[in-house]
């Protein structure tokens, strides 16, 4: 009996010698699975930044330049025709640094709904940046907007701590607004918004972490 006990022992010690073989198996292959998924989703990370970071250029304001994100399409929702001859209905945008490590970021589009030669359509007011986590940036209108060979532009600035937020969450969409403008009046306000698909947080952090 004692015997018979015995080996009831050592077959249930064996048992559960196998089962927890088995269980370090199977733990050691998640540890390897999730090991070869970090190694791919690093590579794939750095493969992106390494595109922003060649990517780069730089914006000019009168004389002063500042190092800038490449030009990342927005589409827009809008009635208002606005068509080029690559980027129908598209508004570029791109975020630049200053020395201080404040940002900017330059909204451009290509206006080819003219009523006349004469007539502009010109960025007005504030711009808001709705984040994928749900965080909006108000950007106050400095009126530096600018129109030249039928593109519209403007610029608008970047605190520390806005610039922090669009290191670590994608732009989704941009409200904005717009006017129509002529040699005698300014008509037509449109509130606009363009929607993105991109990723924006890894240009933003590959230029301001150089």
């Amino acid at each position: 009996m004692k015997y018979l006990s015995t080996i009831s022992f050592i077959c249930i010690v064996h048992f559960l010698t196998f089962a927890q073989q088995t269980s370090f198996e199977k733990d050691l292959k998640k540890i390897m699975e999730l090991g070869d998924k970090y190694e791919k989703e690093k590579k794939e990370y750095y493969d992106k930044y390494n595109f922003e970071l060649k990517n780069q250029s730089i914006l000019y304001r009168g004389k002063l330049g500042y190092p800038c994100t490449r030009n990342i399409l927005f589409n827009l929702n809008s009635s208002i025709n606005y068509n080029a001859s690559n980027d129908n209905g598209n508004m570029l945008v791109s975020f630049a640094k200053q020395k201080d490590n404040t940002g900017i970021i330059y909204l451009s589009i290509y206006d080819n709904n003219k009523i006349n030669q004469t007539t502009k359509t010109l960025f007005k007011g504030n711009i808001y940046l709705y984040l994928d986590n749900g965080d909006v940036i108000k950007c106050l209108d400095r009126k530096i907007i600018g129109y030249t060979d039928d593109i519209s532009s403007a610029m608008y600035f970047l605190t520390k701590s806005e610039v922090e937020k669009l290191k670590k969450n994608d732009v989704k969409s941009i409200a904005f607004s717009t006017i129509k403008e002529d040699n005698f009046s300014a008509y037509n306000v449109k509130n606009q918004t363009a929607n993105n698909n991109q990723i924006t947080k890894i240009a933003v952090q590959a230029l301001f972490n150089e």
